[in-house]
Formats: C-alpha cells, structure tokens, sequence
C-alpha cells in the first residue's frame, strides 16, 4: 500500500525543483497544517492559554464592559470560549471572531459567535478588537548578522548593504532531512525596520523578525472605527527583545505542552511561535493612526479589572511572562490598567 504524501514530503519536493526556502514560508506552511487540522487546545493538547481560567474570562468581560464598545473582534480566537463566556453575560454585544482554520471556526460558530476566516470579510465600526496569543504565531523570517557587518546596533552609520545581513532558508540534505541554510538578505525592508528600530545583529546572532506585523495591525486598526485595540501576548520592546546577549532568537516549538527547539521534526503537527517585538507592534499602530494606551504586564491590566488569580497575576508565573499593549482611536477615553 502506497504511503500517504505528507506536509513534509511536499516541502522536500518543492526545496528540491525550487531551491531553499525562507524560513517564514517553511513556518507559514507548517502552520497552515497544524491549525487547519484543528489543534488540541487544552490540559489534553500541546499548549494552553491564559482563556482557561475563569477569572481571565471575568477580566476579559470587564474589559468589553468598560470599554463601551457594541462590538468585540477576537482575532485567533481558538476554541471561543472566551466567546462563549462573554456572549453569556448579557452584555448586548456582537461578538466576531477570526481565524484562518476551518476547524476553529466551527467550534467559534457552535460558542455562538460569527466566524470569519479573515479580517476583510468585516466592516469597520464601533469596536473592542481583542487578541490573546495571536501575534505569536505570526510567520518569522530569521535574519543573521554577517561576518561583513559595519554597523552596530549602536552606530551613527545608517547605511546597509546586502552583505551585511544573512537569512536562514530551509534546505534539504542528501539524506532527506531538513537543514539550515544561510543565504544574503537584499531586503532592504528588512534593513529599514532594524534601523528605524535601532538594533542591529551582531555576527551570527539571530532575529526572529515577524515582518507581517505592520499589515496584521493596520487591518485590525481598521476595524475600530472608532475603538480599541488591546493585544496579550509574550514578549519585549525591540532592545531587550534583540539584545547582544540573545543570541539564538526566540523561535521555539510545542506540543504536548513540551517547549522544543526542533521545527524541522513532525512538521505540520506541532505550533511554532516566536516572541513578539511590541516596538514593532506600537509603530505600526500609531502608523495606523491609533494612539497608543501602553504596554504593560498582565499582571498590571487584570488587577485593574479586579483579578487576583494567583497563576494570572504571579510574577513567577503568568503576571509577567506576558504583557498587554493597549491603543485607541483619537478622542475615547483610556481603558483600566493602561
């Protein structure tokens, strides 16, 4: 009996008549599979979120309350629970949400939310747009400084040319298995961001750059016309995030609950995240024409809403480890905790 084509073997064969593949379109298509299958979300899957407690889900409400929007938009809204939660409150809100799997969607439509498969196929209008562990799972392109690398991250020189810059593609080897393959990065958006952002890498070092970020947060800016934008996710501002010190990026792979580093293994059945760049994040928002509320702790923003969950707001656990950023149309008021 003739063996099932796979994920895997369809990238083989395209690496092999195309060439290497950049790195973010080996994550973009093994994402496409992982969430496209319906992933296990939970105690019983390969990862859970902070939507798991009820007192997130009181928070989240309290949010949507105070915010006086008629409207929520929850984008990458997994299992919609968290719909499910607040469209039981009363609260006369209409609440969408937005995910690219056909398999979420279903379980988001069965909570009683209306289920879109992308951000276009809704008005903008009064609106909260809200997004927990979304940007995370945003394709990365990892770029390498060179060993011909002139300007530092600190440099008053802010000319750049191909050869300074490195990217990882994806290659094949003669065994089959997936390898690394460091090719120049020409992109001079690539080069622009770095510079506008003020890091640079040092040779060898490794930035995880989600370089799709500015289009995901203009769309979603468009929606909150006006509104609210509030995102919680892991993370850092650009100079932490790119510190000389880090030196391997922030890639990393999940399942069962278990962090690893090797996404070239059970490609397509496992989630593949990397840290989210909240300078990256605010620019584009403020580029969008938000304003910027602030980018603090989970800890901080859900003791403004009156949650004292001990694994929620605990610093040695999910107090800090995530933070929210917060943005609003001209003219609203703030939102508690920012």
């Amino acid at each position: 009996m003739r063996r099932p084509v796979t994920l895997a073997d369809e990238l083989r064969a395209r690496i092999r008549r195309e060439g290497p593949l950049r790195f973010d379109r080996y994550m973009e298509a093994c994402l496409a599979a992982y969430y496209g299958r319906g992933p296990a979300i939970g105690p019983d899957g390969d990862f859970s979120t902070s939507v798991r407690f009820p007192a997130f889900r009181d928070a989240i409400a309290r949010l949507v309350e105070r915010s006086g929007m008629p409207r929520v938009v929850e984008l990458g809204a997994g299992t919609g629970e968290l719909a499910r939660d607040i469209m039981g409150r009363g609260l006369g809100v209409e609440y969408v949400t937005v995910d690219a799997s056909p398999a979420l969607r279903a379980r988001q439509e069965a909570a009683g939310a209306r289920a879109v498969a992308s951000t276009r196929e809704i008005e903008p209008g009064p609106t909260l747009v809200f997004g927990n562990e979304v940007l995370d799972a945003l394709h990365a392109r990892r770029i390498v400084g060179a060993e011909g690398t002139r300007r530092g991250r600190d440099s008053q020189d802010a000319s750049s040319g191909p050869h300074e810059l490195l990217e990882v593609h994806v290659g094949v080897d003669v065994a089959g298995r997936f390898v690394d393959r460091l090719l120049p990065c020409p992109d001079a958006d690539v080069a622009a961001r770095l510079r506008e952002e003020e890091v640079w890498p040092a040779r060898g070092q490794i930035f995880d750059l989600q370089m799709g970020t500015e289009a995901f947060i203009a769309e979603a800016a468009r929606l909150a016309d006006p509104g609210y934008l509030v995102l919680i996710d892991y993370g850092d501002v650009a100079r932490a995030l790119f510190a000389p010190e880090r030196l391997n990026g922030t890639l990393a792979a999940y399942r069962a609950h278990g962090k690893n580093h090797d996404w070239y293994d059970r490609v397509g059945e496992q989630d593949i995240t990397a840290d989210v760049d909240w300078t990256a994040i605010a620019l584009a928002a403020e580029r969008a024409g938000m304003e910027t509320l602030g980018l603090v702790t989970q800890r901080r923003l859900l003791a403004a809403l009156g949650v004292d969950e001990d694994e929620l707001t605990n610093p040695a656990r999910l107090g800090t480890a995530f933070q929210a950023y917060g943005a609003r149309t001209p003219g609203l008021p703030s939102l508690p905790g920012f």
